[in-house]
């Protein structure tokens, strides 16, 4: 037996951002639109292997929707996702602390277009 993470149960994003974002679009814009090209011109120009080629792109399409999918949905269970934490400490009653923990250093988010924090809370402390 092994010590791995199942797949879907994992909080580790599988691709970056960006890898992310171009696998996104070869699966919604580029594969469809060449199997497509492909079948269309074939039946055209009685080019070789048609039902194959869109079957193949087909397939690989569909994978490659799965790989996604699950990508997005270890995305969104992780912290990745987010820039840093709102934490809001009422530890005391009647008071109140809000605090941001961020990732990164402040100067990296000057250009930024948009934040998200998770919001946390401190755990209670312990009575003795």
């Amino acid at each position: 037996m092994t010590n791995s993470t199942p797949l879907m149960g994992s909080k580790t994003p599988i691709f970056s951002n960006k890898a992310y974002d171009t696998l996104k679009w070869v699966a919604l814009v580029c594969l469809p639109g060449v199997g497509v090209l492909y079948f269309g011109l074939a039946e055209i120009w009685n080019l070789p292997y048609a039902v194959q080629v869109m079957g193949t792109t087909a397939a690989l399409d569909t994978f490659l929707g799965t790989v996604l999918g699950i990508s997005n949905h270890r995305y969104k269970n992780s912290d990745a996702r987010f820039d840093g934490a709102l934490v809001i400490d009422t530890r005391e009653p009647g008071t109140g602390t809000v605090a941001f923990d961020m990732k990164q250093p402040i100067t990296s988010f000057e250009k930024a277009d948009q934040v998200t924090l998770k919001v946390e809370t401190p755990p209670a402390e312990k009575s003795q």
